[in-house]
């Protein structure tokens, strides 16, 4: 496996952040923002991927022991900012400093908010976008499980079946049950984040269930193409684009963001991986967990009541705002527990998949380099 660092993936979580904020500031005029976490679940499938299917080879570890590696490390990288973050809400909730929505915290702590907000059709305000992350734990809950003991033929059935069975339940949610928060169940994306350990097994591979890496890229350009089509038909809505947005849009950007991975990791797309890798871009791409655990939060402090030119203003202060809380987050809060990954390391692990993970949400071995400096 090639061994690099790919800073362009820090910028793309950049963006992918984002397009969240700024589906948040104005849905109407950024309809298609919202699918920036999608992309944040290919990366993840990518990074986690890349990092589950090196530790499958260590077979003179007990599987045990490198399960319990991998929890501990991600259990260092995403709770003390996330159970910080339900600490101040409690606070402020006890302390009526704003609407804590404090009935759900029980749900935030074992995350279980996507399921709440399913089958409740509760209002949350600024916790909503919480939903995000209760699918991503629950996948890295059930990925390690998988992905170090199947062997690839197993692997592609789970793979293959998972989108198979996610577009038909998204089909029914369409004609039947039409719940609007349907995508927040964790199984229903499962089929994003698989597409990212795709990518990933396709870099040791030759194929995967049926796909080489050139037709990955092929299939990706023309699902890249596709998604740009139904994002311009969006903005004239009818039954035709409600299935499309609905069933066929997050398949086929899961696939177009996979093969976007995969150019930029190997060194594809000079002009945009040039683009993506500028320093203060890479450097907001290392920060984005805490951007998109705090930014929901800010921006109900800042423009619930505004509006024209005046919610322009205050967006912006949001987005600085939101920035200056993270980069205290990360170097006051996240730095000091990660530096505690260093007593529970992985084996030998590819040193490119062990910088790019580091600098992300994900939990990544660390080297005798420190890794730890960048989401």
């Amino acid at each position: 496996m090639k061994s690099q660092h790919s800073p362009a993936l820090d910028g793309l979580r950049w963006f992918a952040f984002l397009a969240v904020f700024l589906f948040h500031a104005d849905e109407s005029v950024f309809r298609f923002g919202r699918y920036g976490v999608q992309v944040f679940f290919v990366l993840s499938g990518f990074l986690i991927g890349n990092i589950l299917l090196s530790l499958r080879s260590q077979t003179a570890v007990p599987l045990v022991e490198r399960l319990k590696t991998f929890y501990i490390r991600r259990a260092l990288r995403i709770f003390p900012l996330y159970y910080f973050v339900l600490l101040v809400i409690a606070l402020g909730g006890s302390l009526h400093l704003f609407n804590g929505r404090l009935y759900a915290l029980p749900y935030h702590a074992l995350y279980l908010t996507n399921f709440y907000l399913v089958f409740t059709g509760a209002k949350l305000d600024s916790q909503t976008h919480l939903w995000s992350l209760c699918v991503e734990e629950h996948f890295y809950l059930i990925a390690p499980l998988v992905l170090l003991r199947a062997n690839y033929r197993r692997l592609a059935q789970v793979c293959a079946g998972a989108f198979i069975i996610v577009a038909l339940a998204r089909t029914a949610n369409l004609v039947v049950w039409q719940n609007p928060r349907f995508e927040y169940l964790s199984p229903i994306q499962f089929d994003i984040l698989l597409a990212g350990i795709g990518g990933a097994v396709l870099l040791r591979r030759e194929s995967f269930v049926g796909l080489t890496a050139l037709t990955l890229q092929r299939v990706g350009l023309y699902c890249g193409l596709s998604c740009a089509a139904i994002c311009l038909w969006m903005y004239f809505p009818s039954t035709p684009e409600r299935a499309a947005q609905a069933v066929l849009f997050p398949p086929a950007l899961a696939l177009a963001t996979c093969a976007l991975i995969f150019a930029l990791w190997n060194g594809g797309l000079e002009g945009l991986r040039a683009v993506l890798s500028w320093a203060p871009f890479v450097y907001l791409g290392r920060i984005s967990y805490g951007l998109y655990v705090y930014h929901y939060l800010i921006f109900f402090l800042f423009t619930r009541y505004s509006t024209g030119w005046e919610r322009v203003l205050r967006v912006s202060l949001c987005l600085l705002a939101t920035i200056t809380v993270a980069t205290l987050s990360w170097q006051l809060l996240e730095k000091p527990f990660l530096k505690l990954k260093d007593r529970h390391r992985y084996g030998a692990i590819d040193p490119g998949i062990l910088r790019v993970a580091a600098q992300s949400d994900i939990p990544a071995p660390q080297s005798p380099r420190p890794l730890d400096g960048g989401a």
